[in-house]
């Protein structure tokens, strides 16, 4: 297990640091809906590039923003988590 705390863009060089090949999962609550558009797809596409094939990108927002960024990449599946305040949409991206 490895814990990063920082810049979401910059996983990949942070991988690197660590002498880290592939991960089995990535986990975010980073506010997508402030980033620009070429943020969030550069967020996706660099997660997917560091998964390894099975691995889950599994992202936690207030809003199902990202399901059509993550669907270009990933096979996804949404749901509604209501017992959390505010309710947040769990979005599992799988690698194929």
């Amino acid at each position: 297990f490895s814990f990063v705390h920082g810049d979401a863009r910059r996983a990949a060089e942070y991988a690197a640091l660590r002498g880290i090949g592939q991960f089995d999962a990535a986990i975010s609550g980073i506010p997508f809906s402030l980033l620009s558009d070429a943020d969030r797809r550069e967020v996706v596409d660099m997660t997917h590039d560091l998964l390894r094939s099975g691995g889950a990108f599994v992202v936690y927002q207030t809003s199902p923003l990202m399901v059509p960024y993550l669907r270009r990449r990933f096979d996804v599946s949404v749901k509604l988590e209501l017992r959390n305040i505010p309710p947040y949409f769990i979005m599992k991206a799988v690698k194929e």
